[in-house]
């Protein structure tokens, strides 16, 4: 494993009790009463950019039924690092477990877990799954990244069957507190950087919360979308240091000139020394159900 595929990995840790805290405890709510009242004694669900896992062991736990979930992810490298973490999770939480050649199953008493993990892109979901027999999709922190068409697309191969679907963490925002004089300077560049074109198109970024909910009800979904945020403290020193290293990385691409550039270093600099900084970061969880 490269290093720079470590440190993803470890910031996909480090973010996970900051995104199972910052969850819309309604969007979550209406989510569970949506699988409770499906009947059904195992569930389908399928998660959209697993990463490490870290969506379906934040369910996992919370869903009393059985369930059969396919973990979709792009990224070679995060399969082995996923499956190591599902099997920690195991271990912590009493299951039984079993490794079988595309993933592992967990059993505790009764309860039966079953999982995929599949090395594809998302927007094969409609090979690699069989949608007809899927009850859920889940997603959580993916789609700022993709572009508008691609959002739309994904969403119109899904919608051929009558899946819920539920996206938490969606960005939309972030500001700092105390203010300075630059932060929203910065913000808007970072934010600037988020939706640059690459060779894909631009990505939605922040725009995501406004756009998502409009194509979602295109295809004729009910959508529920509700206000999901962060709140990193000085003291989270670990969390504050990968974010503001992302916004660093990002901000460097787009300062050009040696003012602006120095104007950056003054501004990350002060933020590094400020005892009292909290970096407040706005998403939103997106819950839509088919009418």
């Amino acid at each position: 494993m490269n290093s720079e595929t470590s440190y993803y990995i470890d910031w996909l840790n480090t973010r996970y009790p900051f995104d199972a805290a910052g969850r819309n405890r309604e969007i979550k709510k209406q989510f569970l009463e949506l699988m409770n009242s499906k009947g059904k004694a195992t569930l389908s669900l399928v998660d959209i950019g697993a990463g490490t896992g870290s969506n379906c062991r934040y369910w996992i736990d919370r869903i009393p039924q059985h369930q059969h979930w396919k973990l979709i992810e792009q990224n070679p490298a995060f399969i082995k690092p996923c499956l190591e973490n599902l099997t920690h999770f195991a271990i912590e939480q009493g299951y039984h477990r079993e490794h079988h050649p595309a993933g592992l199953t967990m059993v505790a008493g009764e309860k039966h877990i079953h999982i995929d993990l599949l090395n594809v892109s998302l927007f094969e979901v409609g090979i690699a799954t069989d949608l007809s027999q899927t009850d859920a999709i889940t997603a959580n922190a993916v789609f700022d990244l993709l572009t508008r068409e691609q959002f739309d697309n994904f969403i119109q191969t899904i919608t051929e069957h009558p899946v819920i679907f539920l996206a938490t963490l969606n960005y939309g925002g972030m500001y700092f507190t105390p203010e300075h004089s630059y932060d929203q300077e910065f913000i808007d560049l970072y934010e600037q950087h988020m939706r640059r074109w690459q060779p894909f198109g631009k990505s939605m970024g922040p725009a995501c919360v406004q756009l998502m909910p409009e194509i979602l009800e295109k295809y004729g979904l009910k959508v529920h979308s509700l206000e999901s945020y962060w709140q990193i403290l000085r003291t989270d020193k670990e969390m504050l240091n990968y974010y503001m290293d992302f916004m660093k990385s990002a901000l460097c691409d787009m300062a050009v000139s040696d003012l602006e550039k120095a104007k950056l270093q003054d501004w990350l600099t002060l933020k590094e020394e400020t005892d009292q900084a909290i970096l407040n970061v706005n998403h939103q969880d997106i819950l839509a159900i088919p009418l």
